[in-house]
């Protein structure tokens, strides 16, 4: 498919083959060629206003090039086109020789037709201008109106990246504006909140407090943290920056306003333009088909006269018909040259009123787009200085110190705590493994005095391989921090009324200091649901005393007696009821010599033939002895009581039966999730696999085609 290419202020149509301009260099140079246009001042655009990349160009129908020369202020040249001399055709042959003579008539006829045809070809070629000029009219138009698209595509970029850093800059300033309406009152919750000094060396230095001069005073506070004669003067100068900061923002809008006005002021008058235009473009080929007729008129009437036979009929035929030519179409064809004279003069005119528009929009659209790219740069530079900054991080240190220090604090305790831990796992370890050597000592030992009679004992002295445990670090020494501080320190900003968030926050990092890790929890709990495995279990089969990756199981353990216990509890009454209800029933006839436990079976396990066996039990105890009204009353009172108590018991083992289903179907349900999501991920692979060797494919081909 052949490339178009339109020179936007010539209105030229160019056509290239996509061989000869397969990149973006080949055609610059092909332009340079064929249009005269310096590669440097070459832009390349789209149908759609949009650069060309050398992607995209292979697929391109048409391509728009303009000269960056036209764009100058100071560019005066015009592609014109002077006014052609008119068509005055000569006068038409009107001399006969004999009037008596068909003959004669006949020659003239001729002679006529001749002249009007080539009237017709300089007319076919002064039609053909006009229509170039309406092609070349017609370019220069869309020309322009391809760069307004441009231009406004690279407005509503603009306008999207400010709408970006508008909302950095509110959210900016209306937290830099809270700061500097909160700072005396941080400063004066700083004084309440007591501090260690030694954790002044860990705050910035440009706040922190000297070491000897906080050593010698009693109480310190976390006001003495920083400087506060630096932070009145950031607060002094902190409104003024935001204030200009501000100024900064609101310029760069009025000028992105203003550029936006503009643009769709330029759009309004390039359309404007565009439909004012009178579209003439058929005119010059309607008047071609009128002399088209004329002259097949003349042709067919020479042919006419042409069989005639000579006699004073035909002759006086002849004459009347050469004198309708003369009156009729002769004097039209005069009046159409004339026409086209005047079409032509208003093509041209319209097509140099085209170029002069020309150069006025792409004057306007350059000092737009120059105004556009100094708000884009200013969008790029629209950040603070690094001393403004310092001024609103000093005023964002009031705000955030307690919460820094509440920080340090935690993890103060947490590193101690860890390295307390660290050293009694070592020594732990050293421990059992000093033992380990002692038991090998004392095997191969006990197994070379069983041989010794044969073997060489000096071949076989030396020690067993031991382990030597050595603790290094290069950390800090932190201050020391009990929990007790952390409780206290949180109770203190909470009586500031220091903000919920922060407070919370530090408090569930207090409750964290006991909560173990990811890892930790995940071998805790591969060990309680009954896997030994030491790949499952973890890294290591050694149970260091204390370790914290045994507490989920220590608190698991703990809540499986605390079940027990209760379990254990109801059984036992359960068993006391039973019992104290069997020793009342043994006086009754027929089951004296009964043990106790076959009654207890037979009340804790009914007949299946009986609904409510237990009641029937009462009706037969009630029935065979002879009780007083209190004690059958205390009776039955059991008798429901036993009867509740089974059925609680049956309740409780249907709940554990359904709870161990239910874990068994969402372990198998985890159990299909994980592999749908493995075949998930594995199918993900292989179309990525895919899809990069079709990339490579076509970059290939790609590359191929580019060498062709």
């Amino acid at each position: 498919m052949s490339l178009i290419i339109y020179v936007a202020h010539s209105g030229n149509r160019i056509v290239a083959e996509p061989t000869k301009v397969n990149s973006l260099e080949s055609l610059r140079a092909w332009v340079q060629r064929t249009a005269q246009i310096p590669v440097n001042k070459q832009v390349f655009l789209t149908s759609k206003g949009k650069a060309v990349r050398p992607q995209t160009l292979l697929t391109e129908p048409e391509i728009y090039v303009f000269d960056s020369n036209s764009f100058s202020p100071t560019n005066t040249s015009l592609s014109l086109i002077p006014d052609p001399s008119p068509l005055n055709p000569d006068t038409p042959p009107d001399s006969i020789a004999n009037h008596d003579q068909l003959s004669s008539w006949n020659d003239l006829f001729c002679r006529r037709l001749d002249w009007a045809r080539a009237l017709r070809v300089q007319y076919a070629d002064l039609v053909q201008s006009t229509q170039r000029y309406h092609q070349e009219q017609a370019i220069i138009q869309q020309s322009v109106n391809v760069a307004v698209m441009s231009l406004h595509l690279h407005i509503r970029s603009t306008e999207q990246k400010y709408q970006h850093e508008e909302e950095w800059v509110d959210k900016l300033l209306t937290q830099q504006e809270a700061h500097v309406d909160s700072w005396e009152r941080d400063l004066d919750i700083l004084q309440h909140i007591p501090a260690k000094p030694d954790f002044a060396r860990y705050i910035q230095s440009q706040t922190a407090i000297p070491m000897q001069q906080s050593s010698h005073e009693s109480e310190v506070t976390l006001q003495q943290f920083v400087q506060v004669d630096h932070v009145k003067q950031a607060a002094s100068s902190a409104q003024n920056i935001m204030t200009s900061f501000a100024q900064r923002v609101h310029n760069i809008q009025q000028s992105l306003e203003t550029t936006a006005k503009d643009s769709d002021a330029l759009l309004e008058a390039v359309q404007t333009v565009h439909l004012s235009r009178v579209d003439n473009t058929d005119e010059p080929a309607k008047l071609l088909e009128e002399v088209d007729i004329i002259v097949n008129k003349m042709s067919n009437d020479l042919e006419h006269v042409g069989s005639l036979s000579n006699n004073a009929q035909n002759d006086a035929r002849a004459s009347k018909m050469a004198l309708l030519h003369t009156r009729n179409y002769l004097p039209n064809l005069d009046g159409l040259c004339l026409e086209l004279n005047s079409l032509v003069r208003q093509t041209i005119q319209q097509r140099n009123n085209a170029a002069q528009n020309f150069l006025h929009h792409m004057q306007t659209l350059s000092n737009i787009e120059s105004r556009l790219a100094q708000v884009h740069s200013s969008l790029k530079t629209l950040n603070m200085s690094q001393s403004d900054e310092q001024v609103f991080d000093t005023l964002n240190v009031l705000s955030k110190l307690p919460f820094v220090y509440g920080s340090l604090m935690i993890e103060a305790v947490r590193r101690r705590e860890w390295a307390d831990k660290m050293k009694s796992d070592s020594a732990t370890l050293a421990e059992e493994m000093a033992t380990y050597q002692e038991e090998e000592e004392r095997r191969r030992t006990k197994w070379l005095k069983s041989v010794d009679d044969v073997v060489k004992t000096e071949a076989f002295e030396g020690r067993p391989l031991s382990v030597e445990v050595n603790l290094q670090a290069d950390d800090l020494e932190w201050p020391v921090v009990q929990r007790q501080s952390l409780q206290n320190y949180i109770q203190t900003l909470t009586e500031l009324e220091f903000p919920n968030s922060v407070v919370q926050t530090l408090s569930t990092a207090l409750k964290d200091l006991d909560r173990p890790t990811k890892k930790q929890i995940k071998h805790a709990k591969t060990f309680k649901n009954g896997s030994m495995h030491e790949a499952a279990f973890g890294t290591t089969s050694l149970m260091l005393r204390g370790e914290d990756e045994y507490k989920v199981l220590r608190e698991a353990n703990t809540k499986l007696e605390e079940e027990l216990k209760g379990q254990k509890s109801r059984v036992r009454r359960l068993e006391d009821i039973l019992h104290r209800h069997a020793h009342m029933n043994r006086p009754t006839t027929g089951d004296s010599f009964r043990p106790s436990i076959e009654l207890v079976s037979e009340m804790v396990s009914p007949s299946p033939s009986s609904p409510r066996p237990s009641e029937e039990l009462i009706r037969q105890t009630v029935g065979s002895r002879r009780p007083s009204s209190s004690l059958a009353a205390e009776e039955g009172k059991l008798a429901r009581r036993v009867v509740a108590l089974e059925a609680e018991l049956h309740a409780a083992k249907e709940h554990a039966s359904n709870l161990e289903k239910d874990a068994e179907s969402r372990k198998q349900k985890d159990a299909d999730g994980q592999r749908e999501i493995d075949e998930a991920v594995s199918t993900k692979k292989d179309i990525m696999q895919n899809m990069e060797a079709q990339q490579r494919e076509f970059a290939d081909e790609r590359r191929v085609l580019e060498q062709d």
